[in-house]
């Protein structure tokens, strides 16, 4: 967490540190013919230049919503515009024409090559200083050396912008601070050149220097304390999330279930399909088909328990909206000795069952009704079985109930379906760690920080049981921390 917390100050201070410096550099430079020697009208036109580079400070420091990326267009635009007036300006200090420069973007650049463009203007004043400073002063060197930094920063950003991962992206980005940070720094040595004979400038200075200080100590600290009260109530919001899509599931869902099973039981179409003992695949497919039932799967059985002839129709989990995969023998198998199916079977006075169970890699609920003959109620000729599988539709309906928290669905050792946007390892999601002490947790919730597909989630995870308390899979509720880190 400390470097998520100094991830704020460290930003803000670093911004507001350019704003003083390329500020100081705008308010000096007409002023100072040591920062660069020729005429005053070619250090106006850099402190314009300055200036420019001014504004996409304030611009990007106060957030505002175009120039809040560090590669927003309208940044690009100005940053290339100051370095540009800058270049201009120490040009005329080499006492060479600068009418003809011109900064210019053809159409058939690519859009991504003009990204480079602020890096590419940074380079050109750094080469151009370093000739200046070989005839005209050596202060200049410490420009160049400024504007080389200020250059690889910019290339850094445009790095972090195309990242193929958010882990890849923000170390782009940090690096780039820093090295932002560096290049300002020897920006304000060679802006100190120019003031170094001035006792109120110098003081002036080092009232900026303290008050620079100052604000990264406050910022880290306020920034601290706001970010443990986010975690806190962040992991309180998603941990009370995690308890109401947990009874969803193993309860409101499950008696929905059973109620589809016990009224489908009841149809006389079902009950003269089982009663007529042949093939059950078409009952099943008309089950499924129907709308009346909310199943992935139906299954027709006799009253002990044995499949009829073909007696399934169905799919098992959905691994995306469109695709699900194949219910297979063994998945049939597992369905048929199931405890719902089990009991009912077995069980003269159980009419109906339903619980969450384990088929093969997946978890599903399995409701399960007698089904009685279709001219003697008393007489039970079959059991039907509705099987809804806890899937990729699952987790992406949790996601858009819960307010776009992020939800993954663990079963045993693999991550069934999740909605994180990357692939995560089961271990990652639910380390072993958890899987212990969510036995002994209170609500049997375990809430914490993790790091997840190269991104900090604040996560709730919870285990869903059957009724015989068998762990069947757990489900997690991540929220990304984008209101701490940005």
């Amino acid at each position: 967490m400390f470097e998520r917390f100094l991830a704020v100050p460290l930003h803000f201070t670093i911004e507001f540190l350019g704003f003083l410096v390329v500020a100081g550099g705008a308010f000096l430079v007409p002023s100072r013919p040591s920062l660069i020697p020729g005429t005053k009208g070619s250090r106006l036109v850099a402190a314009v230049g300055f200036g420019s580079l001014a504004a996409a400070q304030v611009l990007h420091g106060a957030s505002f919503g175009p120039a809040e990326s560090d590669a927003a267009q309208i940044l690009v635009g100005l940053k290339t515009l100051g370095f540009a007036l800058i270049l201009i300006g120490v040009v005329g200090a080499a006492g060479k024409p600068a009418a003809g420069l011109a900064v210019a973007a053809s159409s058939d650049v690519p859009e991504g090559a003009l990204r480079y463009a602020p890096a590419a203007a940074a380079g050109a004043v750094a080469l151009m200083a370093f000739g200046v400073a070989a005839r005209a002063g050596k202060e200049l060197r410490r420009l160049a050396l400024g504007m080389v930094l200020l250059g690889g920063a910019e290339v850094l950003i445009t790095l972090a912008d195309a990242a193929d991962t958010a882990r890849l992206a923000g170390g782009y980005e940090l690096s780039s601070h820093l090295v932002r940070m560096a290049g300002y720094f020897m920006l304000s040595a060679w802006l100190w050149t120019g003031v170094r004979s001035s006792i109120r400038t110098r003081f002036v200075a080092s009232f900026v220097a303290l008050l620079v200080a100052v604000v990264l100590a406050l910022s880290s600290a306020l920034t601290g304390v706001i970010a443990n009260n986010v975690q806190s109530s962040e992991l309180t919001r998603v941990s009370g999330q995690i308890k109401n899509v947990e009874t969803s599931i193993v309860g409101t869902s499950r008696r929905s279930l059973l109620q589809q099973a016990t009224s489908t039981s009841e149809s006389l179409f079902v009950r003269e399909a089982i009663a007529a003992r042949g093939t059950g695949r078409p009952a099943a497919q008309a089950v499924q088909t129907s709308g009346l039932v909310d199943a992935d799967a139906v299954v027709l059985m006799y009253p002990n328990g044995r499949m009829l002839q073909d007696g399934f129709y169905g799919t098992a989990a959905h691994v995306s909206r469109e695709k699900s995969a194949k219910l297979d023998s063994e998945d049939i198998l597992t369905i048929l000795g199931s405890g719902p199916v089990q009991v009912v079977a077995t069980s003269p006075l159980a009419d109906y069952s339903a619980d969450l169970v384990r088929v093969g890699d997946s978890a599903a609920i399995v409701a399960v009704s007698r089904v009685s003959h279709p001219t003697n109620p008393n007489q039970t000729v079959g059991i039907i079985a509705l099987v809804d599988f806890l899937d990729f539709l699952t987790v992406d309906r949790i996601k858009k109930n819960a307010a776009g928290t992020a939800a993954s669905l663990v079963v045993g050792r693999k991550v069934e379906a999740s909605t994180l946007g990357g692939e995560v390892s089961a271990s990652d999601i639910v380390t072993p760690e958890i899987r212990e002490n969510i036995k002994f947790a209170q609500d049997g919730i375990i809430a914490e920080p993790q790091e997840l597909i190269g991104d900090t989630y604040y996560s709730a995870v919870t285990a869903l049981q059957s009724e015989d308390g068998f762990v069947v899979a757990y489900l997690v509720l991540s929220s990304p921390s984008r209101i701490v880190t940005q």
